[in-house]
This record gives structure tokens, sequence and C-alpha cells, in this order.
């Protein structure tokens, strides 16, 4: 997977994730603004045929790399947890 950081001002980091749809940005957004240090974050696809994902996340203290690297630890903490709930259900 690629990712281009596209800015990086103070709070606030943009970056695109080109060959991506809506699945793995929508997931970024919403636990993003799920946490108090975040101040926004948002996604937009520039055009719907040939446009990468481009995501803002800005936070109101802290470092937002920092933010956006706890984010993905965090997609895979539950990636993990989803994994080991269906090859427990397979078992059954």
């Amino acid at each position: 997977m690629e990712v281009r950081i596209l800015k990086k001002e103070g709070s606030l980091v943009e970056f695109e994730l080109p060959g991506e749809d809506h699945s793995l940005p929508n997931l970024i957004v919403k636990l993003a603004l799920k946490r108090p240090e975040v101040d926004y974050a948002a996604y937009n696809i520039p055009h719907p045929l040939v446009g990468s994902p481009r995501i803002v996340v800005r936070v109101r203290e802290g470092e937002p790399l920092d933010v956006v690297r706890s984010i993905v630890e965090e997609i895979i903490a539950l990636s993990r947890e989803f994994r080991e709930k269906i090859e427990e259900r397979l078992k059954e």
C-alpha cells in the first residue's frame, strides 16, 4: 500500500492513499473522530473514477502523525480481534 504525505503543518496532516476506495479512509476518520485530541478529521475522493482518497486530520494537541499511527495500531488490533472471533466460530 502506498501512502503519500501531501501536507504536514503544525497540528494538521493530509495524506493520500492511492488505489484505495472508501473503506479504509472511512474507518480511519471514524476512529479519529472518537479521540478527544482530534479536532477535525475527514476524507474525500476528488474524482470518483481516477481520484485517490485524501485524508485530513487536525489535532488539538500532540503530533498529528502520532495520532494517525495510533489509529493504524487500533485498526490492526480490531482486525486481529475480529479474526480470532471468526476463527472461534468456525471451530464450533
